[in-house]
């Protein structure tokens, strides 16, 4: 592994997001690599991520912080994808109330889209994801490599089929409620959760290795319900909105190995793990 990365026994992780650095360090804690990020150097540049998908995004951080520190560094990029809104926010849901927003202004303008959208669940598609909650597999992944080159920016992103991907899911009614005007209940969820969307988190890992000139990427997605108000002090983005039918939490709820299990994040990182010990 450490002579993979350069023998330097270190991965920075190009980010200055405290939640992700976390979950990144649990991961490879057990693989004995110490993780830092973009926080413990000087003088790093602000990366304007104008990529057109998440794996681009991610490609750009690690190859730019890489070259430039000479150290293997990993990036990410994700987001939510709401079926009720096309996709969106996508590729922009770090800013999707506007540069520099702040995760309660995401969730409360996803909340007030989606009220807007009037959007429901229709009541067949919450009994059938309550009634297969438990067969059903929480993370997806797959893995990739590849030695071409290709913080969120601006907002200069061109849309692409990831800025909206997750639109051909499950589909999304309006004309289902409970009577008075909200979306069906969980089976068995606490406090009466209404489910407004079908929705899944999605990310893209890139480990850039400079002694290679090359990348190592992955990708994970983690399927749910966006609910009608947040729930669980843990996690960060819009984790305390999507619902994961299987666990019948949401993942702001979820403890960090159970998130880890689970998540779009976590798979995408135990993919890149195997492939870091193929």
């Amino acid at each position: 592994m450490s002579g993979l990365l350069g023998g330097s026994g270190l991965v920075v992780v190009a980010t200055g997001n405290p939640g992700k650095v976390k979950e990144f360090a649990h991961a490879f804690a057990s693989l004995g690599l110490e993780v830092r990020s973009l926080k413990d150097y000087e003088g790093m540049p602000e990366i304007v991520e104008d990529g057109d998908s998440y794996a681009a995004n991610a490609r750009i951080k690690a190859g730019q912080i890489g070259r430039l520190l000479g150290i293997p560094v990993l990036a990410d990029d994700s987001g939510l994808c709401v079926d009720a809104l096309g996709g969106a926010p996508g590729i922009y849901s770090a800013r999707y109330a506007g540069p520099g927003a702040a995760d309660a202004d995401n969730n409360a303008k996803l909340l007030a889209e989606l009220a807007s959208a009037e959007a429901v669940v229709p009541d067949g598609a919450a009994e059938s994801v309550e009634q297969s909650a438990g067969a059903v597999p929480l993370g997806s992944a797959k893995n990739q490599a590849s030695g071409s080159d290709d913080s969120d920016g601006a907002g200069h992103s061109p849309v692409s089929d990831e800025a909206t991907e997750g639109a051909g899911h499950s589909p999304v009614s309006n004309g289902a409620s409970d009577g008075a005007g909200h979306s069906p209940i969980a089976e068995g969820a606490p406090d009466g959760i209404h489910l407004l969307s079908t929705a899944r988190f999605k990310c893209a890992l890139a480990l850039y290795v400079p002694a290679e000139e090359r990348f190592i990427e992955s990708e994970g997605s983690m399927e749910g319900y966006i609910i009608d108000s947040p729930r669980g002090a843990g996690g960060f983005g819009y984790d305390p909105l999507l619902w994961i039918p299987a666990l019948r939490r949401t993942a702001a709820e979820l403890s960090m190995e159970e998130k880890q299990a689970a998540s779009h994040r976590g798979a995408a990182l135990r993919s890149l793990l195997e492939k870091l010990q193929g």
